[in-house]
């Protein structure tokens, strides 16, 4: 296994920075075929009056069809944050996939939110080159 940071782990955008509207925005998916593991850091800036955001993570085996993880998950993934009022960040991990992809799901409440979720995925599996 390699040991270095950047050929161990691999980050992307899960959701893009702007200004999301009331309702359900879905980030990109992880997929735990090239990582073992992931973690899905959000960060949130401007609320709106009264506005609220919370977060879930989902999985699959196809990335069409999506489950989401248990709120108390035995596998000790961190699956759920709920209402965030103010700017700030959080996060959620996957310590153990339950499908083949994982993606965090936002649900933004009232009013406009300005946020944004990084995935970072790792670490990577690696075959050893001769």
């Amino acid at each position: 296994m390699k040991k270095d940071v950047l050929s161990n782990y691999q980050i992307t955008e899960g959701v893009a920075a702007k200004s999301n509207a009331a309702g359900t925005v879905n980030g990109a998916a992880v997929d735990h075929a090239n990582a073992i593991s992931a973690g899905f850091f959000i960060s949130a800036g401007t609320f709106g009056t009264d506005a609220t955001l919370d977060a879930k993570l989902q999985y699959s085996d196809d990335g069409t069809t999506w489950t989401d993880y248990p709120a108390d998950d035995p596998a000790g993934n961190v699956t759920r944050i709920t209402q965030m009022t103010a700017a700030g960040s959080d996060a959620l991990h996957v310590v153990q996939a339950y499908g083949r992809y994982s993606r965090a799901v936002l649900t933004v409440g009232t009013a406009a939110v300005t946020a944004s979720v990084t995935n970072i995925a790792g670490p990577m599996r690696h075959v050893v080159a001769n």
